[in-house]
């Protein structure tokens, strides 16, 4: 009987204890300067201190100086997907929709799932999508081009009318001469805009936080705890304060002293068409590379060609063999196909059907301002070797005489 009893309060206390605290401090990986990871739980961030609990449950303080990314491992099950993402000229991207004109057509609003309504300039915006998805393509010719949910893609002059009643519809103009006659196009109609606003320098944040709903923003007095993230963003000339369950945040990057890491999906690349042959035996599109949401798609054989930032250290990430979903095993095993990435030492990856993902390191030689990456088929030819690089980051080293500070 004392026993039940027993079990009985314990199952009570636990009923009582709030979620976050019933869970504990959430799993995350730390990704150094060099490449190398360490995984660990977290027990807080403030500041220029980060708490964790290592692999034999020591609490351990580090300085994020001895850190490049913390990424949270666990994605909530109910973490929305990206969808519509404003770009900021500054780097900074808002998850949301678009809401209407502001200031006589000066600015657009943009409804944020936390932020609510923002004010940004048209100035100060380099894109946004509608939908899930990378960016549209810039134009040759510096026009600004806006993509249509049916496919279109149109060039010109982009501005917002000045009247209220027309805050839900966008105006094109020919690109050498905005003065002339425009064409309205509803904003209900558009899936993508890419303006050719130039880059603006960002505000010396010392740490760039991610959310899972696509958003990307330069964060001050960042506190990250096992249920709560709470830090201070500048938006267009806007201060405003952010705070969220530590749950929906999915990486920080340190960027204090100079450091970076940049998204490889988010930087600029050439692909190697494949060769004519392989149009003839699959069909024309169907080989090469191709961007994704999450990455980019390789289909063998593919040659892709990323341009590096200045300063790139190391290139960290995931290869993943994408097979069709319900494959048969049978038919899975002729998958078969192998990935090479340049580097100071070259990496080649064997991936198959019984070894479908491997991750990689890649050291960066001084100076070098591309990094290839070859998918060549198996010994059963290109069935089926198709790959997905995931999560790969892009490391810029700290230029010298920048901070630097050791663990405690």
């Amino acid at each position: 009987h004392h026993l039940i009893m027993r079990c009985f309060a314990f199952l009570l206390l636990l009923a009582l204890v709030p979620p976050a605290l019933a869970q504990g401090p959430p799993p995350i990986t730390v990704l150094h300067p060099d490449g190398a990871t360490t995984d660990a739980h977290l027990a807080g961030l403030s500041g220029q201190t980060m708490r964790i609990f290592d692999a034999e449950r020591r609490l351990t303080t580090l300085a994020t100086a001895t850190a490049a990314v913390l990424t949270l491992r666990d994605p909530p099950e109910d973490a929305p997907a990206p969808a519509g993402v404003l770009r900021m000229t500054d780097g900074q991207r808002l998850a949301g929709r678009w809401v209407g004109a502001a200031d006589a057509g000066e600015s657009l609003r943009w409804a944020h799932p936390t932020l609510g309504a923002v004010v940004v300039p048209l100035d100060r915006v380099a894109g946004w999508t509608t939908t899930a998805g990378p960016p549209l393509a810039a134009d040759a010719n510096g026009a600004d081009v806006v993509g249509l949910s049916s496919g279109e893609r149109l060039t010109g002059f982009l501005y917002l009318p000045d009247a209220a009643a027309d805050s839900q519809l966008l105006m094109l103009a020919p690109a050498d001469n905005p003065d002339g006659p425009a064409v309205p196009v509803p904003a209900a109609s558009v899936a993508a805009v890419r303006l050719a606003n130039p880059p603006a320098a960002a505000d010396a944040a010392p740490a760039r936080v991610s959310l899972h709903d696509g958003s990307r923003l330069h964060a001050f007095a960042l506190n990250l705890g096992g249920s709560t993230a709470a830090f201070d963003v500048h938006v267009a000339g806007t201060a405003l304060k952010v705070e969220v369950p530590s749950a929906t945040v999915r990486r920080v990057v340190f960027t204090d002293g100079g450091r970076d890491a940049h998204d490889l999906a988010d930087l600029p690349a050439q692909t190697t068409p494949p060769p004519a042959a392989t149009d003839a035996l699959w069909g024309p599109g169907i080989a090469g590379a191709t961007a994704t949401p999450q990455g980019v798609r390789l289909t063998a054989p593919a040659q892709h060609t990323v341009l590096l930032p200045s300063g790139a250290s190391h290139v960290v990430g995931r290869a993943v063999l994408d097979l069709p979903t319900g494959l048969p095993s049978e038919r899975a095993a002729w998958a078969g196909c192998v990935l090479r990435i340049d580097g100071k030492s070259p990496v080649e990856l064997d991936l198959s059907a019984a070894h479908a993902q491997a991750t990689f390191r890649v050291s960066v030689p001084v100076g070098t301002t591309k990094l290839t990456f070859t998918l060549d088929p198996g010994p059963r030819g290109p069935v089926l070797d198709v790959v997905r690089i995931e999560d790969a980051l892009v490391l810029t080293a700290t230029p010298p005489g920048g901070a630097s500070r050791s663990v405690e």
